[in-house]
């Protein structure tokens, strides 16, 4: 008999349910990027998070992701939080992508991927009201103009993070205020900023409506 208490985990519904999320997400142009906070980076979920359209795996652990890679589960990977100045080193060697609301943070994440040969894909973020993280939108011309001198670096795009601290929705002004700041910066820096990422699981309610 099974100990308990314990979890159980239909790795096939995980599955299914990513596919109806990426399936809608991609007929509207968007990429969908699979958390596996929630479950320490399990091996079996992460793998099951990919096969239903995921196209990328996000966590904000370090030794999640390490997890994960070493079980043979392709990336690419996001560290979905802002790395520790001290954790530079295996951030640049583990994750593909980090947030960034920092100039010095990014300094040193750039020293470090010189260090090691790499480039480091960073998403600078933006606060747009959940006084959670990121750069005031003022900020953020001064700092991509920073970050972009950084070698090392590559800016692959702005993102927001909502209904966390401040428990501020996703709605058509907060994300509209990040899309124009990053029409802005493509215009004035002639980035490309591949990635614009509109928050969390909050946002697929927009998604769904068609906003």
């Amino acid at each position: 008999m099974a100990a308990n208490p314990r979890l159980e985990i239909n790795v096939g519904k995980i599955a299914g349910n990513t596919a109806q999320v990426a399936q809608k997400a991609g007929a509207n142009g968007v990429n969908i990027v699979g958390v596996t906070k929630v479950c320490c980076g399990a091996p079996e979920v992460a793998r099951a998070v990919k096969q239903g359209g995921a196209a990328m795996l996000g966590d904000s652990r370090l030794e999640n992701i390490a997890r994960m890679k070493e079980a043979g589960i392709p990336g690419p990977y996001m560290l979905i939080r802002i790395p520790m100045q001290s954790a530079a080193a295996e951030t640049v060697r583990l994750a593909d992508y980090c947030l960034l609301s920092d100039v010095v943070t990014g300094r040193i994440l750039g020293a470090e991927a010189r260090r090691q040969g790499k480039t480091m894909h960073v998403i600078i973020m933006v606060d747009v009201g959940d006084l959670r993280e990121g750069f005031w939108p003022n900020q953020i011309p001064g700092a991509v103009t920073e970050l972009a001198a950084v070698e090392g670096l590559a800016i692959a795009g702005l993102g927001v993070n909502l209904t966390c601290y401040g428990a501020i929705s996703p709605d058509e002004n907060n994300l509209g205020l990040l899309i124009s700041l990053a029409e802005e910066i493509r215009k004035n820096n002639k980035l490309e900023l591949p990635i614009i990422s509109g928050g969390n699981s909050s946002s697929l309610g927009m998604l769904w409506e068609g906003k």
